[in-house]
């Protein structure tokens, strides 16, 4: 067959509908003068849409901020003074339910991990104060599981001593204090005065990571077989910065042998709520006598469990 009779090779552009370019004989342009199209983004997974649209599964966590009842004034730099949560998920709620966690003392201080957010560089969740650490956590509660909270209550009447459920409502039934400017010099000194030992003794408050570490001695020694709490004097320990007059060293020697009028005062000053929630409310009245009382607010394993309506029906309709 003759060169004339053969079909000519096709161009770049030859199989692109309409019109062709009539000078089809002269030489293509070059592959990089060619309008190349952009690349296709991936599309993303389909849900039962023939489309191809996403379907969002579920709302969208959206991070709520939370002013801190210290609003910072004791923290090195006045920082944080509000962090910012997202409501807890599956993950969170299968931390919950890992005893190893439980075991550690580390469930609470994973989940804020996961859901706590905005705090500075070089500042850890285990840093926050325990009345912040506490604010912090009920938000989180309410964020995620409502305000509604179903406690189990004892009337404290000793001929009574009734248990019921009361529903409390943790946004409306706890009141919180915020700290202001200059309302409290820290570290908290308590007077030479105050004290049978007569040395001025320096305090810090207590925060999250010392709660952790003193419930893990206090497993260990709990462990060991020892009948004796240790938590108030390991919490000493803990928040004592300076003891006037004394070895560093001998800190511990020190608290260890004190008397249970200075015990006494380190604990209160070191306990008092100098911000933060209430956890303290005021009971319904005892259904049985008639009691009116205030109670604690528990964190147990209901706390992390959304209260279902008193009236429900899951009857098919």
């Amino acid at each position: 067959m003759s060169d004339e009779n053969k079909t000519p090779p096709a161009s770049p552009v030859s199989d692109q509908k309409g019109p062709q370019p009539a000078n089809r004989g002269q030489t293509p342009p070059s592959p990089d003068k060619v309008a190349q199209k952009p690349a296709q983004k991936p599309r993303a997974q389909s849900f039962g849409d023939p489309s191809g649209s996403e379907i969002r599964l579920h709302p969208a966590s959206v991070a709520v901020k939370i002013e801190l009842p210290s609003r910072g004034l004791l923290y090195p730099g006045g920082t944080p003074s509000e962090v910012f949560i997202k409501e807890m998920r599956m993950r969170e709620m299968m931390m919950l339910q890992t005893p190893a966690l439980w075991n550690e003392n580390r469930v609470f201080s994973q989940i804020f991990e996961n859901c706590v957010s905005g705090l500075p560089d070089g500042f850890t969740v285990l840093d926050l104060f325990s009345a912040d650490k506490n604010a912090v956590l009920v938000a989180l509660r309410i964020l995620s599981f409502g305000s509604v909270y179903k406690v189990r209550v004892r009337c404290p009447r000793r001929t009574c001593a009734h248990e019921y459920d009361h529903h409390l409502d943790l946004e409306k039934d706890l009141d919180v204090k915020y700290l202001e400017e200059g309302e409290l010099e820290y570290p908290l000194v308590i007077p030479a005065d105050w004290l049978k030992c007569k040395r001025e003794i320096k305090m810090r408050l207590m925060t999250f990571r010392d709660e952790i570490e003193i419930d893990k001695k206090a497993d260990a020694a709990l462990d060991k077989g020892s009948i004796v709490n240790t938590r108030l004097k390991d919490q000493l320990i803990a928040t004592t910065l300076e003891i006037q007059e004394l070895d560093p060293t001998m800190k511990t020697a020190f608290i260890e042998s004190m008397t249970g009028m200075d015990t006494s005062v380190l604990d209160q000053v070191s306990s008092e709520m100098y911000f933060g929630m209430e956890d303290e409310f005021q009971a319904t009245a005892c259904p049985k006598c008639g009691e009116i009382f205030k109670s604690t607010m528990p964190i147990n394993e209901n706390f992390f469990r959304a209260t279902l309506p008193k009236t429900r029906s899951l009857a098919a309709t």
